[in-house]
């Protein structure tokens, strides 16, 4: 309902948000909504600080992180004190040392980190990307609510670090001394924790036991995505480099398919110029490894080859390639991505439906694919409501492909 509110909407003003809060408790959760939609919108603006805080001191979770992050999108890239004050209540490493403890869940520091990239949104603050930067490599405190959830936080610290330094590539002259390429390449394929700068706030766990080496389970997913944001647009070859597939079966034994998603789509954004509607482009991607053995008759495969990991490699890099597709041809209904991206679909929704290539790539990796092409398609053909695409894959009508 928020989103169908047309920005620049002038008869909508602070009180007008504020009456039209439901007064059930069932309903507190569909108003959180509405006001992050709101915000997206930009009509959270005009909301006053007297309002925001009656939202505060009501204390329900769903309701701040909506708020936070639509007064955030509403102001995205203002840099706005009175904001980035009310995001550091909600966010300890912003705070001075010697504040006082307060109650803030780990879906509030997380939406208030997301907010923060919203509102300093290419600025290049300094002081920003060190606190993101520490946050990605952040150690599990003796708290059990940081113990948890820790992967979604450190991914939501590499969003916000690349949106505060989007495209600033290696041409920002606050960011040239920090070597972030480095740091962001040690948090994605491991090493030790000297290398890295992380977060002094967090204490030794006494239920998560980490020796000095960095977890990438936990740290490579938000450093494949700044890494992505950070050269967006750059063609910068080095960086693309480091994000390529490894052409070894040992080295992408060492390597989880869904990080190698990211890491596709992530080469996309760095490598904006070369993205080409066709399945050549996906397929230059793609180890010769991979290609020789995944989705292969185990029987005629030498024993030492791994096809299961190599069958979900191939399809991750493919749902990377198509995302990273979708965003570059995102709203422009262009026919050759179209159709790549259809014919993708259906190759994912054909290995889904084959019992063997469900098996060797595991059905809910396929199906996390197969949603992302279809996201890829759907941001592609946004303007264009009368392909009956959704309900072809959802009824799986849709014919087989022979581009594979």
């Amino acid at each position: 309902a928020g989103l169908r509110i047309a920005p620049g909407t002038s008869e909508l003003d602070s009180s007008w948000i504020v009456f039209n809060k439901p007064e059930e408790e069932e309903m507190e959760d569909a108003y959180a909504g509405f006001l992050m939609a709101l915000g997206l919108n930009g009509h959270l603006s005009c909301l006053s600080m007297f309002n925001i805080y009656d939202f505060l001191e009501e204390k329900h979770e769903l309701t701040i992180v909506g708020l936070l992050l639509g007064i955030s999108a509403s102001k995205a890239g203002s840099m706005s004190s009175s904001t980035a004050s009310l995001l550091a209540v909600h966010f300890p490493p912003l705070l001075p040392p010697g504040s006082a403890d307060m109650e803030v869940s780990q879906a509030m520091q997380t939406a208030a980190m997301l907010s923060l990239g919203l509102l300093f949104l290419s600025s290049g603050n300094r002081h920003m990307v060190q606190v993101m930067l520490r946050e990605i490599g952040r150690q599990p405190g003796p708290e059990l609510d940081f113990a948890e959830d820790r992967e979604s936080y450190a991914l939501t610290a590499g969003l916000a670090l690349g949106m505060i330094a989007l495209g600033q590539g290696d041409k920002s002259v606050n960011l040239s001394d920090m070597n972030l390429m480095s740091q962001l390449c040690a948090f994605m394929d491991g090493g030790t924790k000297k290398e890295v700068l992380v977060s002094t706030i967090s204490q030794p766990s006494s239920l998560v036991l980490e020796d000095d080496f960095i977890n990438t389970n936990v740290t490579a997913p938000g450093a494949i995505v700044a890494l992505g944001l950070l050269y967006l647009k750059t063609n910068n070859s080095d960086v693309a480099l480091k994000l390529d597939a490894p052409e070894t079966h040992f080295e992408l034994n060492g390597i989880r398919p869904d990080f190698l998603l990211l890491r596709a789509m992530s080469r996309g954004l760095v490598m904006w110029d070369e993205i080409r509607p066709s399945q050549d482009w996906i397929e230059g991607h793609i180890p010769k490894i991979v290609k020789q053995n995944a989705f292969k008759d185990t029987q005629s495969q030498d024993s030492s080859i791994d096809i299961r990991t190599l069958s979900q490699t191939y399809v991750c890099i493919v749902a990377g390639c198509c995302l990273a597709m979708g965003l570059c041809f995102a709203g422009t209904s262009n026919e050759d991505a179209y159709h790549c991206l259809l014919d993708n679909a259906r190759f994912m929704l054909a290995k889904i439906n084959n019992l063997l290539s469900a098996e060797q790539a595991g059905r809910v990796c396929l199906e996390m694919c197969l949603n992302t092409v279809v996201l890829s398609l759907a941001v592609v053909k946004q303007s264009d409501l009368m392909q009956p695409t959704s309900m072809s894959l959802c009824t799986g009508a849709m014919p087989s492909t022979s581009s594979h």
